[in-house]
């Protein structure tokens, strides 16, 4: 995080956590600004909200829904598109022979 180090904070009542403004300033979190807790095992990670990665997760989502498909296989498409479009945008093209 930029040369910001970690610090210990208390939980209070009701569940309520102070960050510290360093924190909050490199952070861009401001006041009344949602934010997404995320529980990774034994630890939490608190990050700031992106409604438009949430709206893409519900599409993709209804996508695959409707589709019938696996993530697998859309995956494995996905691939298959990929390697066919760097084909097309970077492999080396053969150069006319001059007679």
């Amino acid at each position: 995080m930029g040369g910001i180090l970690p610090v210990d904070a208390e939980i209070r009542e009701r569940g309520q956590l102070t960050i510290p403004k360093s924190i909050r300033t490199s952070s861009h979190l401001d006041e009344g600004k949602r934010v997404r807790v995320i529980p990774l095992g034994a630890s939490v990670l608190i990050a700031p909200y992106r409604p438009e990665i949430e709206e893409a997760r519900g599409e993709i989502r209804r996508i695959l829904e409707d589709s019938g498909l696996t993530a697998e296989q859309i995956l494995k498409e996905l691939a298959a598109e990929r390697d066919g479009t760097f084909e097309e945008s970077y492999a080396r093209k053969k150069r006319p022979r001059l007679p």
